[in-house]
């Protein structure tokens, strides 16, 4: 009896531990501020420009899960300005068979599935060396 009354106080004794970390622990879904004097001097593209049709479209979770994913590798962040755009997922001929590329759709850009289009490669923003652009859509010029 008395091992038992030993043990509820030694349970009751390491939740009240837990419930007490568990309110001083407040997660952050967003990524911390980077202080741009305190990342590397970096420049030019990250990925090659490319062209291609559009297949389809990310929808938000998986546009997020992508970012997340890009920013993870990259060790910086992207450009806070594009973060919202939509994902367009394009198709790219190669050599070896086609590979499917995301690419953002900036603000003043339509495009639709089933559509050609060219995509600037990402690189890395100038004006911070903590952040970089994405992958841009860019409409196919007119031909003819």
């Amino acid at each position: 009896m008395a091992a038992r009354a030993i043990l509820a106080g030694a349970v009751a004794a390491t939740l009240g531990a837990a419930t007490a970390l568990a309110q001083s622990f407040t997660p952050s879904a967003r990524p911390k501020a980077m202080d741009p004097s305190g990342c590397p001097r970096r420049e030019g593209p990250i990925f090659a420009d490319g062209a291609g049709k559009v297949v389809g479209f990310l929808d938000p979770a998986e546009a997020l899960s992508m970012r997340m994913r890009t920013e993870m590798m990259l060790r910086a962040q992207s450009d806070p300005a594009l973060r919202d755009n939509p994902r367009a997922v394009i198709e790219v001929p190669r050599p070896l068979g086609p590979s499917r590329e995301i690419a953002v759709v900036p603000d003043g850009v339509t495009v639709d599935v089933g559509e050609s289009v060219e995509f600037d490669g990402g690189y890395w923003d100038p004006g911070n060396p903590c952040a970089f652009v994405p992958n841009l859509v860019r409409k196919a010029p007119a031909t003819g």
